[in-house]
């Protein structure tokens, strides 16, 4: 079994972009056969109003939380920052394993994607006790 399909990823969003469509295969709109590029997505706040969905945020109310398997989401590695970079290109990706940027004091634009994993030091749980989200 993968990691990947073990454990989760915490995405952690800054609420300048809740109501951007976000190509997770979660948030994706169903409707007839479509092609990726007519492929039609839910913002974080549509879908968290969505019977049945609750919305979660940091301690600091600057970020939305959203927990999801990374092969959930449209091509995490190429596509997404290319969206990101389109849509909202004043976010910033970072990954978990950023410890140093853990403690930045302006993180407003950082897109945190943090992993689950409880083995491994750079896990959400760690990111909670030292972050000021």
């Amino acid at each position: 079994m993968s990691t990947t399909s073990k454990y989760n990823f915490i995405f952690l969003i800054p609420l300048s972009i809740t109501d951007i469509p976000i190509p997770f295969e979660q948030f994706r709109i169903s409707t007839q056969e479509e092609t990726p590029q007519e492929m039609s997505f839910y913002s974080y706040n549509q879908y968290m109003e969505l019977q049945g969905n609750q919305a979660f945020f940091t301690p600091s109310g600057s970020h939305a939380l959203l927990s999801t398997n990374v092969t959930s989401i449209f091509d995490l590695a190429q596509r997404f920052p290319q969206y990101l970079a389109y849509v909202a290109p004043h976010i910033i990706i970072k990954e978990g394993v950023d410890m140093a940027a853990w403690v930045d004091e302006n993180q407003a634009n950082y897109l945190w994607i943090i992993t689950t994993e409880p083995n491994l030091e750079y896990n959400f749980d760690k990111f909670m006790e030292a972050s000021i989200l």
